[in-house]
């Protein structure tokens, strides 16, 4: 009997142990994963409301920061674990996108004043601050000190002055942007501190003082995959590169620097991962390298237009077309003077939406091949010496939108541009009083229907322009939300513009002041 109530007294003991490490498993489960009652720290919320009040917002684009939880705030993000801000996304897209029915310039551009209270936040990984006015800030010596930041978005902020090498302290960057305002750099030597950076743009960053070793320091990101470097007043492209770290490289954009009348060097054609490259208005002259078999088999867009480009494109066309799968879709090799054929290799990438061969010295025909490419959009074949008759398969390109023909010398194809429509009489007339009379009568006619004509497209005008001005402002009188898409698409543009023009002013006046000195 006492070993009976021994055994019972054991197997309740168990349970009530068993009971209690369930109920701290699922205390723990709920804090682990979110459920808790963390909220954001009291010091980090005080810290964004002292940037609230700094920042210049008529259209109350923070309304939403008010209590106590600072981590259900518009473009805030909160560790799950302790509540530390860890993410401040405030792109002013997102600002706009997020405030229904706000079409107010404030809601896609907000001006932004003190930034410094964002110091506070020091486990801050990610902060995107692009599409936003910091035109009082007068440089980005806040920013350094945020080292746990992974993500850092500042482009189109209107940021000024010289880009702070402490910036290299950064160590953890996996993706950097400062594109698209008034920044200049004497060296990139600070990249050196960001070794494991993936995605760099400098997009309009002056890098003019630069530009000897530029590529020697990005060569020093093994682990980059995207660089883009659009108008930053490079010179001087390496010819010859002995070892490339960032073979990864997915795109690469070095359009519109002046390279002095350099080559295409042979390492640009050597990555094997590459999607995306853009070299246009870049002052390139000679032929395009040779492709070794297996490179550019990954290649999307290729764009070498606007440059001075000589020779045959055969080989060149051969090689893409020697990829298993070729993916390329967009071509640009227009306002060059490259010559010869088009080669009938072209109908094997099958995969091209779009082909801009325009202003060269082309004197050929089109290859049957074309027939090929069912995918393509847009053909632009103008302005060269081509000849021969234009290939009836081109009419079975079922998504051709844009064809441009023009400037060439092509033969006329009935089958393809129909039949001539002759007259079936010819009236002769008798005396010169009847070719007069006639002659009158022409005139009198050919008046009647010019003002015929002329009534009927004044009208045309008249009624397209009222039938199309309540079209597009009807439907914004009605439509709540198309009114707001629109007008944040033309603040969008309007702002990119304004952008533009202040970085080109900034960068005629310091070529003017270089001239001087």
């Amino acid at each position: 009997m006492a070993s009976m109530k021994t055994t019972f007294l054991l197997a309740l003991i168990y349970l009530l142990l068993q009971t209690e490490l369930i109920s701290l498993e699922a205390i723990w489960s709920n804090s682990s994963t979110g459920n808790s009652t963390v909220g954001c720290i009291d010091m980090e919320r005080e810290a964004l409301l002292k940037f609230k009040e700094g920042l210049y917002d008529p259209s109350s684009t923070l309304s939403s920061w008010v209590g106590e939880d600072c981590c259900d705030w518009l473009g805030v993000g909160c560790s799950n674990r302790t509540g530390n801000i860890i993410k401040l996304d405030l792109n002013g897209q997102l600002l706009c996108d997020q405030m229904s029915g706000n079409t107010s310039r404030e809601c896609w551009n907000p001006t932004i004043g003190v930034l410094s209270p964002l110091l506070e936040l020091k486990y801050l990984n990610y902060l995107d601050l692009s599409l936003n006015d910091f035109q009082e800030i007068p440089n980005l010596n806040f920013i350094y000190s945020l080292n746990k930041l992974t993500y850092l978005n500042l482009s189109y902020t209107s940021f000024d002055g010289t880009i702070p090498p402490q910036i290299g302290n950064l160590s953890n960057l996996l993706y950097l942007d400062l594109s698209w305002n008034i920044l200049t750099a004497s060296n990139l030597n600070w990249l050196s501190g960001l070794s494991s950076l993936k995605y760099l743009s400098l997009n309009y960053v002056i890098l003019s003082q630069a530009t000897t070793d530029w590529l020697q320091t990005v060569n020093l990101l093994p682990s980059l995959l995207e660089l883009h470097l659009f108008e930053c007043g490079l010179h001087y492209l390496p010819q010859s590169f002995p070892s490339v770290n960032f073979t990864s490289l997915s795109v690469l954009d070095l359009s519109h620097n002046d390279f002095n009348s350099s080559s295409i060097p042979q390492w640009v054609f050597n990555f094997t991962s590459l999607t995306n490259l853009q070299l246009s208005y870049c002052n390139l002259k000679g032929s395009i390298p040779k492709i070794a078999k297996g490179n550019l088999c990954k290649l999307q867009t290729l764009d070498l237009s606007e440059n001075n480009l000589s020779g045959e494109i055969t080989e060149f066309f051969q090689a893409l077309s020697e990829c298993s799968n070729s993916s390329l879709e967009e071509l640009y090799l227009g306002e060059n003077q490259l010559i010869g054929n088009i080669p009938h290799s072209l109908g094997n990438l099958k995969r091209l939406r779009e082909i801009q061969l325009h202003s060269n010295a082309f004197s050929c025909s089109i290859p049957s091949s074309i027939q090929n490419l069912s995918r393509l959009e847009i053909l632009s074949l103008n302005d060269n010496k081509m000849n021969g008759t234009i290939p009836e398969s081109i009419g079975q390109l079922s998504e051709l939108g844009v064809l441009r023909l023009s400037g060439n010398y092509w033969q006329g194809n009935p089958q393809l541009y129909g039949p001539l429509q002759l007259p079936t009489s010819v009236s002769m007339p008798s005396d010169r009083k009847t070719e007069h009379k006639d002659q009158e009568d022409v005139h009198i006619n050919i008046d009647g229907e010019d003002q015929f004509e002329k009534l009927w497209f004044y009208l045309s005008i008249a009624l397209g322009f009222i039938v199309g001005f309540w079209a597009v402002c009807g439907s914004l009188l009605v439509k709540k939300t198309w009114r707001y898409i629109y007008f944040c698409f033309a603040y969008k543009m309007k702002d990119k513009l304004s952008v533009a023009i202040v970085v080109n002013m900034a960068c005629l006046q310091r070529k003017i002041q270089a001239t001087r000195h």
